[in-house]
């Protein structure tokens, strides 16, 4: 088995730092696409004004992958129509 040495101390720091950056990172998305499905299934069960603040923070996050923009703006806009049926 072949260890990489780099100063004395392996590897480890490099690990540590890329798990530090990847947690970082990807944090921003995990929220918005986390508030997306999240909006959605409230959308699913009818609770209207759940759905559009969940839907309205993905939307506000420039995370928000571009392919789920429409449908989180569509769905949305029919828990507004909805809830103004109530």
């Amino acid at each position: 088995m072949c260890t990489l040495v780099y100063g004395g101390l392996g590897m480890k720091p490099f690990h540590l730092a890329l798990a530090f950056w990847l947690a970082t990172v990807t944090h921003g998305l995990a929220s918005a696409y986390s508030d997306f499905t999240a909006g959605i299934a409230a959308r699913n069960r009818d609770d209207i004004a759940e759905s559009i603040r969940l839907l309205s923070s993905a939307i506000a996050s420039a995370d928000l992958p571009a392919h789920l923009r429409p449908v989180a703006y569509f769905d949305r806009g029919t828990a507004y129509l909805d809830g103004q049926k109530v």
